[in-house]
C-alpha cells in the first residue's frame, strides 16, 4: 500500500504561504513558464538547489526549429514522425512544429544568445533532419546559455519569487486538484504552499547527464498523487545511458560494452540489467 503522503503532518499546525502559482524545479520548462505566468500574476519558484542548477544547464545539443525559408512546419512534422517510429504524440509534435518558432523568438528576447554566421541565425542539420534546423550556442553550451539568460531574467521581475535550496515532499490535493504543496525548508521546518486557483506545475524531467541532486522527487510525488503516466512518459521514453551510473559501475559498464582496452566481451547480467531495468 503506498502512503499518500510521504511524511506525517497535520496542515493546521503549519505555516502557509499563499501565492497565485506554484512552480516546481528550474530547467527551461519551469523558468520560461515563470517568465510568462508573471505577467498577470504572482509566481513562486521552487528549486532543491538554485536558479543555475538543472540538467538544462548540462544540456549540450541543440534546440530544432523551423527558421529558415527553405524548411516548413510540414517537414519538421514529417522528420519527427518518422524518426520516432510510432512513440510520438501526433497532436504534440503539431504544437512543437509550429510553436517551436515562436518560441526561440521568446528565448531570444529573454536574452538568449544562440550562435550566428554573418548576421543569421547559424542552422545546421543533425540526426534525422532533413533540413537546417538545429540552433546551438556557445557551440554546445545550449543549455547553459538559455538558463543564463532565463535565470537573470527571472530574477529581475518583481512579480516572481524564488525558493532556493527548499524540497517539496508531496503535493496537496482537493477533490482531484492540485492546490498546493508541502515544502521543506533549508532548516528542516516545513510549510504549506497555496496557490490562489492555478494549479500547482509540476515538471517531471529525466537528462542522460547524471546530476548529485537527482533525486527523482518529482516522479515519487507524480506517483502518489496517483496521477496517470501519460503516453510517452514511460520508462522506455526516459534517456538512460553509462553517465547515470556511480563511478565503479560506469566504469564497469563500459568495460563490458567495449570501452575497455580489450573491449570484446559481452555485456555483463549486472551491465544489462542496469542498461535495460
Amino acid at each position: 500500500m503506498i502512503p499518500r503522503y510521504i511524511v506525517d503532518f497535520a496542515p493546521a499546525e503549519l505555516d502557509t504561504v499563499q501565492t497565485d502559482m506554484i512552480i516546481i524545479g528550474a530547467g527551461i520548462a519551469g523558468l520560461f513558464t515563470a517568465l510568462q505566468a508573471a505577467k498577470d500574476r504572482r509566481v513562486l519558484m521552487i528549486t532543491k538547489k538554485s536558479l543555475f542548477d538543472s540538467n538544462t544547464r548540462y544540456a549540450q545539443g541543440g534546440i530544432a526549429a523551423v527558421i529558415s525559408e527553405d524548411d516548413s512546419p510540414e517537414f519538421h512534422r514529417q522528420d519527427t514522425l518518422i524518426a520516432g517510429a510510432g512513440l510520438c504524440d501526433p497532436q504534440a509534435v503539431d504544437v512543437l512544429v509550429h510553436e517551436g518558432p515562436d518560441c526561440v523568438q521568446a528565448l531570444i528576447q529573454y536574452g538568449t544568445h544562440f550562435d550566428e554566421e554573418d548576421g543569421h541565425l547559424a542552422l545546421t542539420k543533425e540526426g534525422a533532419h532533413s533540413q537546417r534546423r538545429i540552433l546551438h550556442a556557445n557551440g554546445d553550451a545550449t543549455g547553459y546559455e538559455i538558463v543564463r539568460a532565463l535565470a537573470e531574467k527571472v530574477q529581475s521581475v518583481p512579480n516572481i519569487e524564488v525558493w532556493d535550496d527548499h524540497f517539496v515532499l508531496d503535493l496537496l490535493t482537493e477533490e482531484g486538484e492540485c492546490v498546493g504543496a508541502l515544502v521543506q525548508k533549508p532548516d528542516g521546518s516545513r510549510v504549506i504552499v497555496r496557490g490562489g486557483g492555478h494549479r500547482t506545475l509540476l515538471r517531471r524531467y529525466r537528462a542522460a547527464v547524471p546530476l548529485h541532486d537527482e533525486s527523482g522527487g518529482g516522479d515519487g510525488r507524480r506517483h502518489r498523487d496517483g496521477l496517470p503516466c501519460r503516453r510517452g512518459h514511460s520508462r522506455h521514453g526516459v534517456q538512460s545511458v553509462p553517465p547515470d551510473f556511480s563511478l565503479l559501475s560506469r566504469r564497469a559498464a563500459l568495460s563490458d560494452l567495449g570501452g575497455g582496452t580489450r573491449g570484446r566481451r559481452r555485456p555483463s547480467q549486472h551491465s544489462r540489467r542496469a542498461l535495460h531495468g
